[in-house]
């Protein structure tokens, strides 16, 4: 039987590690907010996209294929931003600015992702609940390519549920 004092020692220190964990992952993507999307030169590559709240859901979203084109693909970079509750990340290519660019939001309540892919005029999108349309208007305009004229035969939207 341990003493009173230890158990007491022992307690506080279970209600610290159960309340650390027990935090919303959303407190941490909203550290991102004014820092870049990646490390560039950072081997292996660092950055929100790998970070732990986002790399698993990244990856069952996108697949291999498109998570990887949004981890190496992209260098130019602005910094992460906050806009009605969303988490935003935009990089472009290096060399190929407008032509190839990537968009991330990512809801910091509920925690749905979306993310789109520009490339040489055709949109990709990927989400893990809805549409680009339940976007809120300042969240889904945010990207210079949305306020390009889109016609049918050059958006694709895929839905997947994150695992």
């Amino acid at each position: 039987m341990l003493p009173r004092f230890h158990r007491l020692i022992f307690g506080i220190a279970l209600v610290i590690c159960f309340s650390s964990v027990a935090q919303p992952q959303s407190s941490n993507l909203a550290d991102w907010v004014g820092k870049y999307p990646l490390i560039p030169k950072s081997k292996p590559r660092r950055g929100i996209y790998t970070s732990p709240e986002l790399r698993g859901k990244l990856t069952a979203l996108l697949g291999r294929k498109y998570y990887r084109r949004l981890v190496y693909d992209y260098y130019v970079m602005s910094p992460i931003k906050s806009i009605e509750g969303y988490l935003i990340a935009e990089m472009c290519q290096q060399h190929f600015c407008p032509s190839n660019a990537s968009f991330m939001a990512v809801n910091l309540t509920r925690g749905d992702i979306h993310v789109a892919f520009w490339r040489s005029g055709k949109i990709e999108w990927f989400h893990t609940t809805g549409t680009a349309k339940d976007l809120p208007y300042n969240v889904l305009h945010k990207p210079w390519w949305m306020n390009v004229p889109i016609t049918p035969g050059n958006v694709s939207e895929i839905t997947r549920r994150a695992r």
